[in-house]
């Protein structure tokens, strides 16, 4: 392993100056690289607007007998790039020279050399990941440190839990590896995000290279697993090149010891249930099962019985060491889900801000039924936010996700795979693994006439199966010996009646009622099965020879339990919607001893029935209850945001006047835009808890009557007061964030400008603002300019952000 560094002063040269040759940022000078983590970068010259490259590649400095190759780029991309093919990897061990040039030019770039080996092999797992040791990671985009969101952490949960970077977005192109090392250097677990499903976004190459990646793998302390995520690979041609980045990744994993986490759903197609029955994946997953965990990335609304038949069919067959779920709140996106229950807009015209809190960790919750290991979520614009003073905070769901989170660890909640197994007695077969033959991911395609009858799913995009009776039904994969000893249910050939009879003799009913259950051992899930529908939902289910004999109760949307059972005591985990009890009750041999750790919690006890009420207010709750004080189950503490001192805000303060020529009344820590319910404030992907939100040509006066000295605050446009328009399925305008525009904040105070923005000509960023209010009687804010859009009824929404007063 090498120890050098990159040259990090010639690299920042080439930046700053453009240069008039092109300049390698990967791989960097004597790097130490394995052949298959070869995977040029460089820098454009200064102007260039060039799609194409010639590269060569030779085992001398003449370049004698070099290997040409063609590199064709985005045009909008800031650097230049090529992934080699297999064929064109380096031959043999030892140096290696490349260099660069635009197509029709003669500069060559300066030359790069670096030392090739071909030691791929296999190396221990540094940090296993399985159900005594979980993994969940949060994903942060966003321009606020991820060191600030580890630090919000409990304790007892940095163990299990990692930032997710994705340095390829975030970090300039020169500075990817950088970046990684650096933020790997403050100590914290984190995830190496690759890619994601663009290969330019904004300009920027969002391909991290394999060359740093690897380098990295050397030289980090604190890494724990890499992956990507949205790659739709399942019905992709075998010689995409996105198949060889991922078995490159995968074999890089296994020589140093990082797992590699692969989440994806269905977009049109149906990717994991194509991936599963191609040879060509599973080989070299089962290769590597290992350092492989296979999730399911829950936004991808579309037939989700699919990805989670799926991702089982997988575990099952060894093609992956442990699976995972990565929740996501751009499913209630996807779903066409707002702020109203019973609604649904349609495909991409909900807002994922809306997100209930209960829901989102009923998300997590589909993969506690399976038996899960890595759970993850984005932090930004969900699970945080941020707060008066500009700290980060967690959000209402970031809350509930925590509480979440600490049960698992400190209960050990995860269901062992025997238990998993133990509950499966059918499979579901099918033939072909091309769009064609499957149908596609809207429909359902041929999985439609078993799936959504038997699970009693009334639309495409509903996440939670409705009919627990069955659990989740694998799927097969290419390999059908796997799956010997259970029952078949054929996609196509099965109808809906012909496979509900056969489920029915296969699976004995366990539970009697319509709510969600996932039962094992000592362990039981039950929650609302619906997704965004008030309906009236019971559940009745005896106990398994533990302590608990047997429970029963009734359950509004988007309430929840997890109860833990043992021999001599029960834990319960519940949260419900602010305003909405729950209720339930206990069969237990004799009156037990209880508590609770919050006084929301009334018990009541008669004729061998423990009935437990919780009032909901969005806060989980938990409960123990033993035959003796000494067996009850400790409890932790409510995870509650850190304190921070008290401040004056001037969205607080009532104002004396408004008006607006776009008859968009000023909304106070909303969005202004209510055409969609209530949005919370958002600004570049970060959630704020206060603030102003108004449209253009506003106009906002308030009396301070000269007892303030200083107001400061953030600004920016609400990037979430818009939808996507579909033109089809594969094209789709993506506005939130392209809209032209020539606009103007300003703050005057006593007929004096205290403040005046520069001009706003985009919707992306966030800024600062101060203002001196020495004196000031009466203070006026205004928004002035134009908006300029093909589409005449197009708005937009400042957002004044934590304005606090001294």
């Amino acid at each position: 392993m090498s120890d050098q560094q990159p040259d990090r002063e010639k690299n920042d040269n080439a930046w700053r100056e453009r240069k008039e040759t092109s300049q390698f940022l990967a791989p960097f000078q004597d790097q130490e690289i394995t052949d298959i983590a070869l995977h040029f970068k460089w820098t454009k010259t200064k102007g260039s607007k060039a799609a194409a490259y010639v590269l060569e590649l030779a085992d001398n400095q003449e370049f004698r007998d070099a290997a040409k190759l063609e590199a064709a780029i985005l045009p909008d991309s800031e650097v230049g790039y090529y992934f080699p093919a297999t064929e064109e990897l380096p031959r043999h061990e030892g140096i290696w020279h490349a260099r660069v040039r635009e197509t029709g030019s003669d500069k060559w770039s300066c030359p790069v050399s670096f030392r090739v080996n071909k030691k791929h092999g296999k190396n221990p797992v540094k940090r296993e990941i399985n159900r005594e040791n979980p993994w969940f990671t949060i994903f942060d985009y966003s321009e606020h440190e991820p060191a600030e969101v580890w630090n919000l952490l409990p304790e007892d949960l940095k163990p299990y839990t990692g930032m997710g970077l994705i340095a390829s977005y975030k970090a300039r192109a020169d500075k990817v590896t950088a970046y990684m090392l650096e933020e790997d250097a403050k100590g914290y677990l984190w995830h190496l995000g690759a890619l994601g499903p663009h290969e330019t976004q904004f300009g920027k190459y969002t391909i991290t290279s394999l060359s740093e990646i690897e380098y990295v793998m050397q030289h980090s302390r604190n890494l724990v697993s890499t992956g990507f995520v949205e790659q739709y690979l399942g019905t992709k041609e075998e010689s995409y090149w996105r198949n060889e980045y991922f078995f490159r990744l995968l074999a890089l994993c296994a020589k140093y010891g990082i797992t590699f986490i692969y989440a994806d759903g269905n977009r049109n197609n149906l990717e994991l249930a194509a991936m599963i029955k191609r040879p060509f994946f599973m080989d070299k997953m089962r290769e590597y099962a290992d350092y492989f965990i296979f999730s399911y990335k829950q936004n991808h609304a579309h037939a989700a019985y699919s990805c989670f038949g799926a991702v089982l069919g997988a575990w099952i067959d060894g093609a992956c060491g442990q699976i995972g779920v990565q929740p996501e709140n751009w499913y209630w996106n996807d779903a066409g889900f707002r702020d109203v229950p019973g609604e649904c807009h349609g495909y991409l015209q909900g807002n994922e801000q809306q997100i209930s809190l209960g829901f989102t960790v009923e998300m997590l919750l589909t993969g506690l039924s399976l038996g899960a290991v890595n759970y993850s979520c984005e932090g930004e614009s969900w699970l945080i936010e941020c707060g008066p003073y500009n700290q980060l905070v967690w959000s209402a769901q970031g809350l509930a996700v925590i509480a979440f989170f600490r049960a698992v660890i400190l209960q050990k909640l995860i269901p062992e795979k025997t238990e998993v197994l133990n509950k499966i007695h059918m499979a579901v077969d099918y033939n072909g693994c091309m769009p064609e033959e499957l149908g596609d991911a809207w429909t359902g395609g041929i999985f439609r006439d078993i799936f959504m009858p038997v699970y009693q799913i009334r639309n495409n995009m509903e996440l939670i199966p409705k009919e627990s009776r069955f659990y989740y039904l694998p799927f097969v994969t290419d390999r059908p010996d796997a799956f010997q000893g259970m029952g078949k249910l054929y996609a196509g050939a099965a109808g809906s009646g012909e496979a509900y009879e056969t489920l029915c003799r296969a699976y004995p009913a366990e539970a009697d009622g319509n709510a969600y259950y996932a039962l094992f051992r000592d362990l039981m899930i039950i929650m609302h099965s619906r997704e965004n529908e008030e309906e009236a939902q019971w559940f009745s289910i005896p106990g398994k020879d533990c302590f608990l004999l047997h429970i029963r109760g009734a359950l509004a949307l988007w309430q929840y339990l997890i109860i833990k059972d043992k021999k001599d005591s029960c834990f319960i985990h519940v949260n419900s919607e602010k305003g909405k009890n729950i209720c339930f009750s206990l069969r237990l041999a004799r009156e037990p001893f209880r508590i609770a750790n919050s006084d929301r919690v009334s018990f009541q006890w008669a004729a061998g029935w423990l009935e437990i009420t919780v009032k909901g207010d969005g806060i989980p709750v938990e409960i123990a209850v033993a035959d003796r004080a000494e067996a009850l189950p400790a409890l932790a503490s409510p995870y509650k945001n850190r304190k921070n001192k008290e401040c004056r805000l001037l969205s607080e303060l009532p104002w004396y006047y408004s008006e607006t020529s776009q008859n968009c009344p000023v909304q106070k820590d909303i969005c202004a835009n209510t055409a969609y319910g209530r949005l919370p404030l958002v600004v570049d992907h970060l959630r704020y808890s206060h603030g102003l939100s108004m449209g253009n040509r506003t106009r906002i006066v308030w009396k301070l009557g000269g007892k303030y000295q200083r107001l400061t605050f953030r600004y920016g446009f609400d990037i979430d007061a818009w939808t996507p328009k579909i033109l089809d399925r594969d094209h789709i305008i993506w506005d939130r964030e392209e809209k032209t525009i020539n606009m103007r904040l300003q703050l005057s105070g006593d007929g004096r400008t205290l403040f005046c923005s520069p001009k706003l000509t985009d919707t992306g960023g966030t800024y600062t603002g101060e203002a001196d209010l020495t004196g000031v009687d009466t203070l006026e804010l205004t928004t002035e300019g134009e908006l300029f859009s093909e589409d005449p009824c197009a708005r937009v929404y400042l957002d004044i952000l934590n304005p606090v007063l001294v």
